[in-house]
C-alpha cells in the first residue's frame, strides 16, 4: 500500500534496481537502444513477481483490511500464500471514528494492523516518518524514542529497524554511500548494527564488500 508514491513511480524504482539504470534516465525516457532493450528485459521480469501495488490516493484502515483480506483469498484460490503487506507510511493512514488527538488515532492504526497481521497470518511491514528531534541533536542515529507520534509504534512492533546514513549528515564523512540497518528492538532476537552499500542514483541497497590493504611502512 503506497500511500506516498503512485504505483508508477515505485515501479520506476523496481526497474532502477533491477537494470542499473538511474531513476531520472527511466523517468525522462533518455535512453539509447542498448538500454532499451536491458529496460525491456527487466521489465519482464519485473512482471512475473508476485508483487500488487496499490496506491489509492486515500488510504484508510478499512481499505487496507478490506484489500489485503481479498488478495489473500485470491491467493488461496490459486493454491498461494500471502506471505507479507507493506505500508509507505503509517502517518498518511486514516482511520474511521472520533479520536482525541492524532497520537492516539496513530496508535489505534498500529495495534489494528498487529491485529491484521495475525489474522492473516502474514508479516505486516509498516514503514514509519521519525520527530525532527533526530535533526536537534550532534548525533543524528535515530532512536525508538525518535518514532513519531506514537510510542505505540514501539510498542505493537515486534522488530523495529532504522536506516542511517553518515554521509547525509556530513558530506566529508569518511563512510560514503554507507548505510547502516540498525535493528533497535527484537523480541525474540538480538539488536544491532549492520553496514550495507547504498547506490544512491538508483536507490538500491547491496551486500557491502570492504577490502583490507596491508600496508608497508
Amino acid at each position: 500500500f503506497s500511500c506516498e508514491m503512485t504505483a508508477d513511480q515505485v515501479t520506476r524504482r523496481f526497474l532502477s534496481q533491477r537494470t542499473a539504470m538511474p531513476v531520472n534516465h527511466l523517468k525522462d525516457g533518455d535512453l539509447d537502444e542498448g538500454e532499451w532493450l536491458v529496460l525491456m528485459e527487466g521489465a519482464n521480469k519485473l512482471q512475473d513477481l508476485p508483487i500488487k501495488i496499490n496506491d489509492a490516493p486515500s488510504m484508510t484502515l478499512r481499505a487496507i483490511r478490506t484489500n489485503a483480506r481479498r488478495e489473500k483469498r485470491r491467493l488461496e484460490r490459486n493454491g498461494q500464500k500471502l506471505r507479507w503487506i507493506l505500508i509507505d507510511y503509517i502517518q498518511l493512514v486514516t482511520a474511521e471514528g472520533k479520536f482525541a488527538n492524532r497520537n492516539e488515532e496513530v496508535a489505534y492504526i498500529s495495534r489494528s494492523l498487529k491485529q491484521l497481521g495475525r489474522e492473516l497470518g502474514c508479516v505486516v511491514i509498516a514503514l514509519a516518518q521519525l520527530s525532527r528531534a533526530v535533526e536537534g541533536r550532534a548525533d543524528k542515529r535515530p532512536t525508538l524514542a525518535d518514532l513519531r507520534e506514537s510510542g505505540a509504534l514501539e510498542q505493537d512492533a515486534d522488530v523495529v529497524d532504522f536506516l542511517y546514513r553518515e554521509d547525509y549528515y556530513d558530506p566529508e564523512t569518511d563512510k560514503q554511500n554507507i548505510l547502516d540497518w540498525i535493528r533497535a528492538k527484537s523480541r525474540d532476537g538480538a539488536t544491532g548494527t549492520v553496514s550495507l552499500y547504498f547506490r544512491k542514483e538508483l536507490t538500491q541497497v547491496r551486500d557491502l564488500e570492504i577490502q583490507r590493504t596491508n600496508l608497508e611502512y
